[in-house]
């Protein structure tokens, strides 16, 4: 029996866990959630985004206009105060580190949920505060500068220039001369108290976006939140399963994709918890081998993402791919039967297994590539990609 004092104790430990955790988690999302922001910009019919990458040298980059945008994303807690300039200057000097990775003339950018000190003078260097240059930044890029403000980012410039030869000697052993630091120290924003970090409005973003591109169509809000879940999951996948720019790069197509998944939204009134049990139920399969279906496609995600550490990404793409058109044909044969999905599965299932051998070899046991190829297959049927109701053509 634990005494009192130990139980409290272990209670104030396990509080303390489950708040780092659940913080990690919420700075994370705010990550992700900003991402969204960006993906669903892309669809915009006057966006000139061409790409965006996740974790890719930054927290964020934005490709437009043959330029990079890096954009590094922090969120921080009220009690912990501004954003002072040795905190914003360690991090603008990492990101000008890794400039050699992107374009000619790639940007910088700071973005945070909290505020810029107003009144901090950063000491020895005989400027303003963060948040001055923060305002002057933006004025120069819209063209809008007095000629006081001039002489004011000019005093800026004199400070900063040094500063930032110094750090980058220092702490990432690159020499700069006093123009090179000037360059970047102009390619610069500050870029904080950003709403997308605070309280971002996403469904009015989304629903202004999808109404450009189609303003007959009246979506409804878990149409908008369906999408925006999507495309956030689209963020996270590219994420974790990728490691190389291709794989992490997020085009117009892909986001596009989302909103064709939920095109009419049609699932959301049929009965079942998930995607995949509404589409099985409707395909006639017992609810019972559904809740096994379930399990199946988990234990096929351990599987793939063990096969994906090892570099066949590629090869598990092109095995999902092949097993969808073959389930398709099977269903196309099947016509419109009362039940159509546990026929289709039953003249599919011999394809599995040889399918999954020509993909993967013997990385994965014989006795577990049928169960392997019908996991994928529930994988996609909950990734909008397969139905078990009608042929695709008929859909």
């Amino acid at each position: 029996m634990l005494k009192a004092r130990d139980q409290r104790l272990l209670l104030s430990i396990s509080r303390e866990l489950d708040d780092t955790g659940s913080d990690t988690l919420r700075r994370y999302f705010a990550q992700v959630q900003y991402t969204v922001a960006y993906c669903v910009r892309m669809l915009r019919t006057d966006s000139d985004i061409v790409a965006i990458y996740s974790e890719y040298g930054d927290d964020l980059v934005v490709e437009r206009g043959g330029i990079h945008e890096l954009r590094q994303i922090k969120t921080r807690d009220e009690s912990r105060g501004a954003w002072r300039f040795p905190e914003v200057m360690a991090v603008l000097c990492k990101q000008y580190a890794v400039r050699d990775h992107f374009s000619p003339g790639c940007t910088f950018h700071f973005v945070s949920n909290r505020a810029a000190d107003p009144t901090s003078r950063p000491r020895g260097l005989g400027c303003g505060p963060l948040y001055r240059l923060k305002d002057l930044l933006l004025r120069r890029l819209d063209g809008a500068l007095t000629s006081e403000e001039s002489g004011e980012l000019a005093a800026f410039k004199a400070a900063l220039c040094p500063e930032i030869a110094r750090r980058m000697r220092e702490d990432h052993g690159e020499a700069l001369d006093v123009a090179e630091a000037l360059d970047l120290l102009l390619r610069t924003r500050i870029e904080t108290e950003d709403p997308r970090l605070r309280e971002f409005n996403w469904p009015d973003e989304l629903h202004q976006t999808l109404s450009e591109l189609d303003p007959e169509r009246e979506r409804r809000l878990p149409e908008l939140k369906s999408i925006w879940e999507a495309i956030a999951l689209l963020v996270v996948r590219r994420v974790i399963n990728g490691s190389t720019p291709a794989e992490r790069r997020i085009l117009r197509t892909d986001v596009e994709a989302c909103l064709q998944d939920r095109a009419g939204n049609e699932w959301d009134a049929m009965p079942g918890g998930t995607l995949l049990e509404r589409k099985c139920l409707a395909g006639g399969f017992d609810r019972v081998r559904v809740q096994n279906f379930s399990r199946q496609r988990l234990l096929a995600a351990g599987t793939l993402r063990r096969l994906t550490a090892v570099g066949l990404t590629e090869d598990a793409e092109w095995l999902a791919s092949e097993l969808s058109e073959r389930q398709a044909a099977r269903l196309e044969e099947v016509g419109g039967v009362g039940a159509p999905g546990p026929e289709a599965l039953r003249l599919v299932k011999p394809e599995l297994g040889p399918a999954v051998e020509r993909a993967f070899g013997t990385r994965v046991p014989e006795r577990q590539r049928q169960s392997l190829g019908e996991g994928i297959l529930w994988e996609e049927t909950q990734r909008c990609h397969v139905r078990w109701d009608v042929p695709p053509t008929a859909a």
